[in-house]
């Protein structure tokens, strides 16, 4: 989610760093919903403000750490299929 797009929806301007954080959560936080994220977001800041983003920060950056950690264990993955279908 772009910044504008994210303001547009909470009818407000936000700093970059308060929307860092949003799009932390938003991106990686387990209880965001792949459909329906943007207005879930949305519902929490304007319930909650940054407060809520604050509390679920941990564990979104947590599954952002561990998703990195995947991708780079599918690319080895992925090499060493290469590197097996070359040695036959």
């Amino acid at each position: 989610m772009m910044k504008h797009e994210f303001e547009s929806l909470i009818g407000e301007e936000i700093g970059i760093g308060d929307f860092e954080l949003v799009e932390l959560v938003y991106n990686y936080h387990p209880a965001i919903k792949n459909i329906g994220g943007k207005e879930q977001v949305m519902n929490l800041y304007k319930g909650f403000g940054l407060v809520i983003f604050r509390d679920m920060e941990g564990r979104a950056q947590n599954m952002a750490v561990l998703d990195a950690q995947e991708q780079n264990l599918r690319a080895q993955l992925n090499q060493i299929h290469v590197d097996k279908k070359a040695l036959k």
